[in-house]
């Protein structure tokens, strides 16, 4: 999906009501593994997911980071889909005619939007990554003999860590 075709295909979509989808989709897929959405959600995903725990009681603080959450997706979304020239209605139009033609990318956007909209599946998304990255800390930990370096995954988790150390010791 080059920029030069974009203008050009999205025009085009328009003219035809929208039915040259196809391009469309190889657009969305582009965009859903491109750096520019993947980096800052994994980035918000890793810088916040440090306050989550697997507790059913909900805090306060993961309303606000959900919320937060939801600007920064709506966010790439809407500039994303400038750079594609499309309008988010255009994209609506998408997502209810053009992914009955490919289940794949169905998978990916429901995966993928799913957790933005459902507090239930964003609070067990941030829940998973930060045991994950608690369990990195650890194994970083059991690398260097006991010791806690300044490696960026550790920040995150060193006092976590260091908490079950001291407990184990």
């Amino acid at each position: 999906c080059t920029s030069t075709l974009r203008p050009r295909r999205a025009a085009m979509a328009e003219q035809t009501g929208g039915e040259d989808l196809e391009w469309l989709s190889d657009c969305i897929v582009g965009i859903l593994k491109s750096p520019t959405w993947v980096s800052p959600i994994a980035s918000f995903v890793d810088e916040r997911c440090i306050i989550f725990d697997d507790e059913e009681e909900n805090k306060l603080e993961y309303t606000t980071c959900h919320n937060d959450f939801r600007m920064l997706v709506d966010d790439l979304l809407t500039a994303h889909l400038l750079e594609l020239s499309l309008s988010y209605e255009q994209f609506e139009h998408f997502c209810e005619h053009g992914l009955s033609k490919n289940p794949r990318l169905h998978r990916i956007l429901v995966e993928q939007l799913v957790g933005v909209e459902d507090f239930l599946v964003f609070k067990a998304m941030m829940v998973k990554r930060n045991i994950d990255l608690f369990r990195e800390a650890l194994a970083q930990i059991e690398n260097n003999g006991g010791e806690v370096s300044e490696d960026p995954p550790l920040q995150n988790c060193r006092a976590a860590a260091a908490m079950v150390i001291d407990d184990t010791v």
